[in-house]
């Protein structure tokens, strides 16, 4: 799948330290690049996809070598008068940093490296039954590298759990809180953090939800339906960087809730019929999150998992990018 990529020299996100970059063109009039990686198959430990645009006037073929932890693979480069891509993975071992080099033969003709920084946000995934879990989304988390220290509770230990080290409370499936669990969520979020509902249909009986967390009304629950098909239309600035917005073309939906319109939220990913799967508001100092379908084992879709982790992925990445 063809991913979102972003230039390397974005202090957004996971990000290189620019301070520490450096570029040798021994002559700009015969070669000029530019490289770009997908950083988030590096936060997912997967083979780094990157993409390099350069104009080549040398005659012969270059080499690319491509450098972490003492590890490297190389590529060949071809002259081209005009501009061009140059498409590849690489087996990136986990490290800190990693080096474009580009050779003449023996000379350096062009050299860039990067320093990664994982955000440092910290997620707290509360969950409803343990005795009705479902751990993939809880595995599905832990496999990213920016949310290897997630912590897991269920609902029941949220008055005695301490928040503040939590940037982002995620709430699966999660259908009653008592006054004092919306309370303590009320003070986390006037710290200026986050919360992130997945929404399910016993969640409409608790109307005073509105009120707390301004809560979307909801009309009516769907069902499942295997012909229910809805195409996405997503905010592409806000999943500027995470999201491989193709894998949604065809997202299947077999349950959601028909809320009634609201402009104050905004909508970060729509259904075809323009009712929102994902949208965001606003309460206190802080933010809430709803992803409007819930993720039970017996008959939701694997993307879901992917849309969440894409999210928080998001959300932390630019958090990151305010506080620098």
């Amino acid at each position: 799948m063809n991913k979102h990529l972003i230039t390397i020299l974005s202090i957004i996100l996971i990000q290189c330290n620019s301070g520490k970059s450096t570029n040798i063109i021994q002559d700009s009039n015969n070669f000029s690049a530019s490289i770009a990686i997908d950083y988030h198959d590096w936060t997912k430990q997967d083979s780094l996809l990157f993409q390099v645009e350069y104009i080549s006037n040398f005659l012969t073929d270059l080499n690319l070598e491509v450098v972490s932890n003492n590890k490297s693979q190389n590529f060949t480069i071809t002259p081209s008068e005009s501009l061009i891509i140059f498409e590849e993975r690489f087996l990136f071992p986990i490290g800190e940093s990693i080096s474009f080099n580009i050779y003449d033969k023996r000379n350096v003709i062009y050299s860039q490296e990067l320093f990664f920084e994982i955000p440092d946000f910290k997620i707290l995934l509360v969950d409803e039954n343990p005795l009705k879990v479902d751990d993939r989304l809880y595995k599905t988390l832990k496999k990213n590298l920016i949310f290897e220290n997630l912590d897991k509770i269920f609902i029941d230990d949220l008055i005695k759990t301490p928040l503040s080290s939590y940037d982002l409370i995620l709430f699966s499936n999660i259908s009653f809180l008592t006054a004092n669990e919306i309370e303590k969520l009320q003070q986390f979020l006037l710290n200026g953090k986050k919360v992130f509902f997945i929404l399910n249909e016993r969640i409409i009986k608790n109307k005073d939800w509105e009120f707390h967390f301004s809560f979307p009304k909801i009309s009516s629950v769907r069902g499942s339906s295997v012909n229910q098909f809805f195409i996405a239309d997503i905010d592409t600035e806000f999943f500027s960087h995470a999201l491989d917005v193709n894998s949604l073309k065809d997202l299947k939906v077999f349950r959601y809730f028909e809320l009634t319109p609201n402009q104050s939220f905004s909508y970060l990913i729509n259904l075809k019929n323009q009712n929102p799967l994902l949208f965001s508001k606003n309460v206190l100092t802080g933010e809430v999150y709803y992803f409007n379908s819930s993720i039970e084992s017996n008959w939701t879709n694997s993307v879901s998992y992917e849309m969440i982790l894409d999210t928080l992925v998001e959300i932390a990445l630019q958090e990151k990018s305010l506080n620098e």
